[in-house]
């Protein structure tokens, strides 16, 4: 039985295609949605009296299988660029002939399912203007830095083209005006941005390094004609006005911004995050010895602690250096210690959040701690306690962003794709309990979750080159 065959181009006008197999039909739909480039399908059969297996529309799009419907499916999402060739081949299967057709692939049914779950957590951030409790305080705010995690988001979806240009820029615009509102600097020449509330010895408006750092990251990615003077204000804050440390290393005085104005500590993550921005600004000498000096930090085979005087290894702040030495020395530069940090991290089907370096003397006095942590031995007269409680959404966001960059410039591409895929089906049925439950929203960690999605999308939806074999 011949097989008839659709060539479609430029979906975005394309209603319709239906293909009639031998008395029955398969319809798939193409319908702009309100992003302007994507398209919805859905599925109906008009199955033969005498044959109750439905037929399976294959759809492919550059020769690469993005899903098969089949009779239970419907309203699947899926998201196709202007002027893509699309290749739709319906096909009946012969319950006799062919007992077992394909299956609708389960890398798509997560991507549609991780898709339309974005979709959903980005309305809601944009129908509550940005504002949602959070883990230190219950009042609902807007949290300046899940507006940086924000920006980041919709920058990583536009080169993707999972949103419209117009809705990019809308979105970018309504989040600049709220940071605007937000700037807790003293100078008008400036903008910093704090918590909003009050954070161990510091009062609400306080300006954190942190928070402005991961906002100047989004800012500096905008067009420079919607963002340049905040951006430019962040990166002056940073430079003449944040709290610094001088750090003497190999014949360089270097010097680190700390943590904020009352809680001057000089917090590893927190300086890496700032150093790359200073990088990326084009205001650091001697960036190699910067690099150098947050590397040297690292307590094998753990991870860098929080602080030289905390030794709580976490899986977020992990993430922050290794993105931020990543902007500094390039992605190569990571990616064993990536790997390590995926094995460190593991547990099961998912990630745990932290752990600490403890000594002999910290272990004993641990005795009779809950049996759901445990130990193993570390090198030097130090154990290390691993927390048992599962990874949260900002650390899993982070980590998402980690590995999608090495997908795009790794050694070991077909690992790190590979990675993207077993995260995002971890996460999808995380973003769905948050989406339950947005009386307790909580956006810092929900959009740095968003963030990490959106960069995984991207590198998704890229072609898949061959890996790089190491020298």
């Amino acid at each position: 039985m011949g097989t008839p065959t659709g060539f479609l181009s430029g979906v975005r006008t394309i209603q319709k295609c239906a293909e009639n197999v031998n008395d029955r039909q398969c319809e798939i739909s193409l319908v702009p949605d309100d992003y302007g480039e994507q398209t919805q399908p859905s599925s109906r059969y008009a199955g033969h009296a005498g044959n109750p297996t439905p037929p399976v529309a294959e759809l492919t799009i550059g020769g690469e299988l993005k899903t098969s419907f089949d009779s239970v499916q419907a309203n699947n999402r899926l998201c196709f660029e202007p002027g893509r060739v699309i290749h739709v081949t319906p096909r009946i299967y012969d319950a006799h002939a062919n007992p077992s057709p394909r299956k609708p692939s389960n890398n798509v049914n997560t991507l549609a399912r991780v898709r339309a779950l974005l979709d959903q957590l980005l309305e809601c951030y944009e129908a509550t203007g940005g504002r949602s409790v959070d883990d230190y305080d219950d009042e609902a705010r807007v949290h300046p830095m899940a507006e940086g995690k924000y920006i980041s988001t919709l920058v990583q979806m536009r080169h993707s083209r999972l949103i419209s240009e117009h809705r990019y820029l809308a979105a970018a615009r309504q989040t600049l005006v709220r940071l605007e509102s937000a700037n807790v600097a003293q100078s008008p020449k400036e903008a910093a941005w704090g918590l909003g509330f009050s954070y161990r010895d510091a009062p609400a408006e306080e300006p954190y390094v942190i928070t402005t750092a991961i906002i100047a990251h989004g800012l500096m990615d905008l067009p420079h004609q919607e963002s340049g003077h905040l951006a430019s204000r962040a990166v002056r804050w940073l430079t003449e006005s944040a709290p610094k440390q001088t750090i003497d290393f190999r014949g360089k005085s270097l010097e680190f911004p700390l943590f904020s104005p009352h809680i001057p500590e000089l917090i590893i993550n927190v300086a890496a995050v700032a150093t790359s921005v200073l990088h990326r600004a084009s205001l650091l000498h001697h960036v190699a010895e910067r690099a150098a000096w947050i590397e040297s930090l690292y307590v094998r085979p753990v991870g860098w602690p929080y602080a030289t005087d905390n030794l709580r290894v976490d899986l977020l702040h992990q993430c922050y250096i290794l993105n931020a030495l990543a902007d500094l020395s390039g992605v190569l530069a990571v990616e064993e210690a990536t790997i390590r940090l995926l094995g460190i991290f593991r547990s099961g089907t998912g990630f745990k959040d932290r752990m600490t370096i403890l000594s002999k003397d910290e272990l004993h006095n641990l005795a009779n701690h809950a049996s759901t942590d445990w130990f193993f031995e570390l090198a030097d007269d130090q154990w290390v306690l691993r927390h048992m409680d599962r990874a949260r959404d900002w650390s899993l966001g982070e980590l998402l962003v980690l590995v999608s960059r090495l997908e795009q410039g790794g050694r070991y591409r077909s690992l790190w794709r590979g990675a993207v895929r077993s995260i995002l089906e971890m996460v999808a049925p995380i973003l769905e309990s948050d989406l339950n439950n947005t009386s307790r929203q909580r956006f810092r960690h929900s959009i740095h979750l968003a963030h990490g999605v959106a960069w995984a999308l991207r590198c998704l939806r890229s072609p898949h080159h061959p890996q790089v074999t190491p020298t």
